[in-house]
């Protein structure tokens, strides 16, 4: 489960790194430039599918570790090995899926500065972030709302996780409603999803160690092979 995680969030830090490197380097005049011409440039369509995919995956792969730890606390047994992994196996299938959809001409990535993602005003888009977004707050928010309860230490699981998603299911509303979006909304949405993707390494890695003893923290996201 850690492990998955950890990829889910790469998925979104490194890439984005990588292109932002490259912008610097060459400046905006050129197709890396998600805002580059009046089409979605190279660069949009990029940052596009690796934005909606570690939504999907971050997302997922913390809701699956809220749900672990949870169960841990609760001292309810955990999922068999092979659950776990078909979990993330879909988990990463429905973020690939996700992804791939505005390239395959189910619309298209657009750019509302600074970023590229999913057109908010194509209704298909929105829906499907609302399908995920939605049901994914609720759940990861009372797993990691019964799990700080119980263990205070991980109230910052709870509150990094929602805060860093929070914005997304009013920017779906907001499209399907044909509202104008708030200043600042995207900028403050990619703050914030790149905050949670650089501090639960630290959450995860750190902090929630401290939570569990030995024998309880060896079961919590254990993939063992039968």
């Amino acid at each position: 489960g850690l492990l998955a995680q950890a990829v889910a969030e790469l998925c979104w830090v490194l890439p984005c790194f990588v292109q932002c490197a490259i912008i610097l380097v060459k400046g905006g005049d050129g197709g890396w430039y998600q805002g580059y011409g009046g089409e979605p440039s190279t660069g949009c369509k990029v940052m596009g599918f690796y934005s909606v995919f570690s939504l999907v995956a971050g997302m997922g792969t913390t809701v699956l570790m809220g749900l672990l730890t949870a169960l841990s606390i609760a001292g309810k047994p955990q999922p068999s090995p092979v659950a776990t992994l078909l979990g993330i196996v879909g988990i990463f299938a429905l973020a690939f899926l996700y992804a791939i959809l505005p390239l395959l001409g189910a619309g298209s990535y657009k750019y509302i500065a600074p970023i590229c993602y999913y057109d908010w005003y194509e209704t298909s888009h929105s829906v499907l972030v609302l399908l995920w977004a939605l049901p994914s707050l609720v759940a990861g928010c009372a797993l990691l709302g019964y799990s700080a309860f119980k263990r205070p230490i991980l109230t910052l699981h709870l509150l990094t996780f929602f805060v860093g998603w929070c914005l997304w299911v009013p920017a779906a509303i907001i499209g399907l409603s044909r509202s104008a979006m708030p200043e600042h909304m995207m900028i403050a949405g990619g703050i914030l999803g790149h905050g949670q993707a650089l501090i639960n390494p630290i959450l995860y890695g750190l902090v929630w160690d401290t939570a569990f003893p030995r024998e309880d923290k060896d079961e919590v996201g254990k993939i063992e092979v039968p």
